[in-house]
């Protein structure tokens, strides 16, 4: 109450005018406004149709009491919307403080943790693909070579058996066609066994076709074609009258190759037997170690398919975190600009009301102080022709 006392102090000073001069002047400057050119011409009516000066200096005090009264709702109507303007603004700044901060964490989240993980996992899953590729090739390899070890070793045995058989038929053709001697022969002690020719030349005829069969043929016992030869030779250095010593010899020579064939052949059985453990010893680890780090690839496969869904996840939100923090800035600025739009107008609506305010104020001390110089000057108007409204 104290302050509005002396603010009407003040008013009242600053509308005292000294001289005559100093009323014309300010007469003149009201004129030139439209509000204020319509006080005077409510003050000039007034003046002349009524004698109360009293009344009129009522009627401008309440028109200048209203603008006060008008102006104190206005200032407390602003202030209390300027405030919740500022409790609305610090809000969408606290979410937008919070939406942002939120962010932060998400893209630490991918950035410190769940990206630098992945791209390791990605690292040991590129190498156990790798090594799973180099273990399954080490194994397909060791299986080609079995199989091409298997292949040798039938081959061999086909030759062992081709060979052995060729001996056999020759040892059968020369034992089962002997020509034994006869009674009387045995009696004069001057008969013994003999070889049939024809089948003699028939095991000659054969050994020769072998020996070339097996040079042409055979890949891994060719050095038989130089056993049969000799048997070939010593076959063909016996005749039909050869004594039973060297019939002897020539089918224990066949048993003796068969001896060693059969000899060969069962290295031969015992070597794969050794390749086949062995291949299956090897094969045996590589399919464990083949399984270990599938078992690995599993664990890690699934290890990058949480943290794909982690990160899918977290990229979802921060998408919508985004929306939103759009969204927020977009009311804000909206809620914010409302303000400043109100805060405007309300700025001009009081400049305006203490414009006219000041106005009224102006007229009352004219009226108060220079009601003569107030009543010519509107007078001189009149008479100008300028129409009081």
């Amino acid at each position: 109450m104290i302050k509005l006392l002396l603010l009407i102090a003040l008013i009242s000073v600053s509308s005292s005018y000294q001289t005559e001069e100093e009323a014309l002047a300010r007469i003149h400057t009201l004129q030139q406004t439209p509000f204020g050119r319509q006080i005077l011409d409510s003050v000039m009516l007034q003046l002349e149709t009524s004698d109360s000066l009293d009344r009129l200096i009522k009627t401008l005090e309440g028109l200048e009491d209203r603008y006060a009264s008008d102006q104190k709702e206005d200032d407390a109507t602003n202030r209390q919307f300027q405030d919740q303007c500022d409790v609305d603004i610090k809000s969408y700044d606290d979410d937008i403080a919070q939406t942002s901060f939120q962010q932060l964490q998400y893209e630490a989240k991918l950035e410190g943790d769940l990206f630098p993980n992945r791209a390791v996992q990605l690292g040991v899953e590129k190498a156990k693909i790798h090594q799973i590729n180099e273990y399954q090739a080490d194994l397909d390899e060791l299986e080609k070579e079995r199989v091409e070890q298997n292949e040798v070793y039938e081959q061999k045995l086909a030759e062992h058996r081709e060979a052995a058989r060729i001996i056999r038929e020759a040892k059968a053709v020369i034992s089962d066609n002997l020509i034994k001697p006869s009674l009387a022969e045995i009696k004069k002690k001057t008969g013994h066994i003999k070889i049939n020719p024809q089948s003699l030349a028939f095991v000659q005829t054969s050994l020769k076709e072998s020996i070339d069969k097996i040079r042409r043929n055979h890949k891994y016992t060719k050095s038989y074609a130089g056993l049969f030869k000799v048997l070939l030779t010593i076959a063909s250095q016996s005749d039909s009258t050869a004594d039973q010593g060297s019939v002897e010899q020539i089918i224990q020579l066949c048993q003796n190759l068969l001896d060693k064939i059969d000899n060969s052949s069962d290295l031969e059985r015992f070597a794969e037997d050794k390749r086949v453990q062995a291949y299956i010893k090897h094969q045996h680890l590589l399919q464990r170690d083949i399984n270990a780090a599938k078992s690995i690839l599993a664990d890690v496969q699934a290890t990058l398919s949480r943290l794909n869904d982690q990160i899918d996840q977290i990229n979802a939100s921060l998408g919508n975190l985004e929306v939103r923090l759009n969204n927020i800035k977009d009311y804000r600025s909206q809620r914010y600009t409302e303000c400043e739009e109100a805060a405007f107008e309300y700025k001009e609506s009081r400049t305006q009301r203490d414009s006219h305010r000041q106005v009224v104020s102006d007229v009352i001390g004219l009226v108060n102080q220079h009601l003569r110089v107030l009543r010519e000057a509107l007078a001189l108007r009149v008479a100008a022709g300028d129409n009081i409204q």
